[in-house]
């Protein structure tokens, strides 16, 4: 199956968006969560949106495999 790169690019940004986020609340001052809390949940997300962007590249790269092994045969 063939995945669309517009619709992959726009799960990246999205991603990338989410991570901005939470980069800007982490440093901004919490009365909740202390700096460090707030660095830790900030680390928490970036990890899980580094991962989901990950994903969604392999997903593109499948793709492209995809069709060269469909133009080449």
């Amino acid at each position: 199956m063939t995945v669309k790169i517009e619709e992959i690019m726009k799960k990246i940004n999205y991603e990338l968006e989410k991570l901005r986020v939470s980069h800007y609340r982490a440093v901004e001052p919490s009365p909740h969560l202390s700096e460090e809390s707030g660095l830790s949940v900030c680390l928490t997300v970036l990890r899980h949106h580094k991962n989901q962007v990950i994903i969604e590249m392999e997903k593109l790269e499948d793709d492209l495999i995809e069709r060269i092994n469909r133009i080449s045969k």
